[in-house]
């Protein structure tokens, strides 16, 4: 049954960020979460229950000017991954992805995952600013709460 909940996540996922289908989102396989957990282990969070993983929540640590050309569309999220693993300091946080199973929404799940993992990496690394490509309302108004509670601003890259 565990495996339910985990197939789940994964079909949202196919069917929201459709990131196989778009080169320049970055498609999470094992190799990338490896590669996340190196440059700080709290990059990736769970909610999970008796039948598996509920929600997921993916954050980057990035430069100031990584983060400046994101949001000025000159470099894909891959691209911004890429160079993230070549840095040492961080002072921005991207809001990469969050997904949540339909029954678990709207319970702060996602907010309390984004919110521990900004909390463990500014012990590492002085965060003071967030950024974000929302796909959707619900996730632009899902990372202006995070912004308000963390007290840092957020910036959005244009939508697609």
């Amino acid at each position: 049954m565990k495996q339910d909940n985990f197939s789940r996540l994964m079909r949202l996922a196919d069917e929201f960020f459709s990131a196989k289908n778009d080169p320049n989102q970055l498609d999470v396989n094992e190799a990338v979460m490896a590669q996340l957990h190196a440059v700080h282990p709290a990059c990736m969070g769970e909610y999970h229950n008796e039948n598996g993983p509920a929600a997921w929540s993916i954050v980057i640590p990035v430069t100031r000017s990584v983060m400046e050309l994101f949001l000025a569309c000159q470099l894909s999220e891959k691209e911004l991954f890429e160079r993230t693993l070549r840095e040492k300091e961080f002072s921005a946080l991207y809001l990469c992805s969050a997904l949540v199973l339909p029954e678990f929404r709207r319970k702060g799940i996602i907010k309390n995952l984004v919110l521990s993992s900004l909390r463990e990496i500014q012990k590492t690394y002085r965060i003071q600013e967030l950024c974000c490509w929302a796909f959707s309302s619900e996730g632009k108004q899902l990372a202006e709460k995070i912004a308000g509670e963390a007290r840092l601003p957020i910036y959005f890259r244009p939508e697609k």
